[in-house]
């Protein structure tokens, strides 16, 4: 009885295994080459390697070294670095490491056929043992291609498994409806990120998706290529990345696929802000903004119309600012340049600032084109308000006489007193351009928006007027950016 003691006390060591996880510090005699605590490597011994990594719920990507093997050494950084850049994929693949050299974990080292070192192996999601392994040919490796090794063995499963709770890395296919790209994508997603990938053999758009997979629930990201039907729905025709809003069909992000693209989106994740995504995009060759709409606003005509206003309470607002507190920032006197600027873009509101809202009844008539006109009374008084301004501005500077930032200010507040024109009121809450919280939007949303809004209505003052130059509306725009402006950056931006 005493003589078989040893004996099942050693049977009881071999058998306890348990799952463990990132932090585990391993069992064993020998130094390891990773850190538990600094390295997002998880290392694994005898006791834990059959139980963590078969019949797991994600996939594993396993280096089998050996801590006195001088090329392991050599290889460690490589490999440290490769598991940094693939972290935030753990929901779909774990990095593992297990040292040979170790007597403790001989067993799983035999079981596992490593003959030499270091051995890389990616033991799929479920596997039943052994025999699942892959193992990796390419142990000279860098980081990058470490990583891209990585995705095409996740590629391979995912086009075979489907897993419900992975990432939904396959293409795009025979989706051309706003409501199609929504399919499968939980509610809670309020954003939907597409991504063309020119050079899919270097995986970059199934990168971004696993970088981002912790999102999930708020940012959905789906993969697309130049040959689907999306793609030449939106005219795309190199690398770029689109982002659309739940029920909102137009694009809130439309950017290059470039090194800027994961914070964009990640920002966008985590506050909401599209304006901040939207104003720091580059130029691509899609379609802009009402590609999709179609579909949608068929089914939904009442929640289809609101995408084609822009809000009044938010144009007024924002030429309040735009005048009164950007203008004066010029400082000393407007003469040259600047006055010229002032000039014309007043020209341009009191011309062409929008006072009548028109709806065409289509979209609740089905095969009627008639058009409802509305009058915007406070953006009539605007107009008038303008008016005074910009004669203001021609008698003062008269003969060359000076007009300074601060008699413009003085006069533009003594104005808006006499006229009692009270639609300026900084006090009114911003509507479409009102921000996930106060310091999102807002004021340059108002902006664009009315720049926007001025060049439509120009457009449509002078639809019979053969002899129209729309260069100059837009020379009015730009010049007043260039001139009063505050933020220098997105200045130099839009020039």
């Amino acid at each position: 009885m005493l003589e078989l003691l040893p004996c099942i006390l050693f049977i009881t060591v071999i058998c306890s295994g348990k799952r463990v996880d990132y932090g585990y510090v391993p069992n064993g005699d020998n130094p390891t080459l990773y850190d538990a605590v600094e390295d997002p490597i998880l290392q694994l011994d005898q006791d834990t390697f059959a139980d963590t990594v078969y019949n797991a719920s994600t996939a594993f990507g396993i280096e089998f070294y050996a801590d006195w093997c001088g090329h392991c050494r050599k290889f460690a950084p490589k490999f440290k670095e490769f598991a940094h850049n693939v972290k935030e994929w753990k929901p779909v693949v774990k990095i593992a490491v297990l040292n040979c050299a170790d007597p403790y974990n001989e067993q799983a080292c035999a079981e596992n056929g490593v003959v030499s070192y270091p051995t890389l192996k990616y033991f799929p999601r479920g596997s039943a043992g052994v025999h699942d392994g892959i193992e990796y040919k390419e142990l000279n490796s860098s980081a990058v291609v470490l990583i891209d090794l990585l995705v095409e063995r996740i590629e391979a499963e995912y086009a075979e498994q489907r897993y419900s709770n992975w990432p939904n890395i396959g293409l795009l296919g025979d989706e051309s409806t706003y409501d199609d790209l929504w399919k499968g994508i939980p509610y809670s997603a309020h954003y939907l990120a597409i991504v063309f990938g020119e050079n899919e053999e270097h995986h970059e758009s199934v990168k971004l998706i696993l970088d981002l997979s912790r999102y999930h629930n708020k940012l959905a990201i789906r993969r697309s290529n130049f040959t689907s039907k999306l793609a030449k729905i939106m005219k795309v025709t190199q690398s770029a990345v689109i982002v659309f809003k739940r029920d909102d069909s137009v694009l809130i992000l439309n950017s290059r696929i470039g090194p800027d693209v994961h914070h964009k989106l990640e920002n966008l994740a985590t506050t909401g802000d599209s304006f901040l995504a939207l104003s720091t995009t580059s130029t691509t060759t899609m379609a802009t903004t009402t590609t999709m709409a179609p579909w949608s606003c068929k089914r939904n005509p009442d929640k289809c119309e609101t995408l084609y206003f822009v809000s009044e309470t938010d144009m007024l607002k924002a030429m309040r600012y735009a005048l009164y507190n950007d203008v004066p920032r010029a400082g000393g006197n407007f003469t040259g340049h600047n006055l010229t600027a002032l000039k014309d873009f007043l020209d341009l509101l009191v011309n062409h600032f929008p006072t009548e809202q028109f709806a065409y009844k289509r979209l609740h008539d089905k095969g009627s084109k008639s058009i409802k006109k509305h009058e915007l009374t406070f953006s009539s008084k605007a107009r008038d308000f303008f008016a005074e301004m910009r004669e203001f501005v021609d008698n003062e500077t008269a003969n060359n006489a000076n007009l300074t930032a601060a008699k413009w200010q003085k006069i533009f507040f003594k104005t808006e007193k006499r006229m009692r024109f009270s639609s300026f009121s900084t006090k009114a809450k911003w509507q479409h351009c009102r921000g996930s919280s106060k310091n999102f939007r807002g004021y340059t949303c108002g902006l664009w928006s009315t720049f926007h809004a001025l060049t439509v209505q120009a457009y449509l003052d002078n639809i019979k007027n053969a002899t129209f130059q729309p260069l100059h509306i837009l020379h009015s725009i730009q010049g007043w950016v260039d001139n009063f402006f505050g933020c220098r950056h997105c200045r130099d931006h839009f020039m």
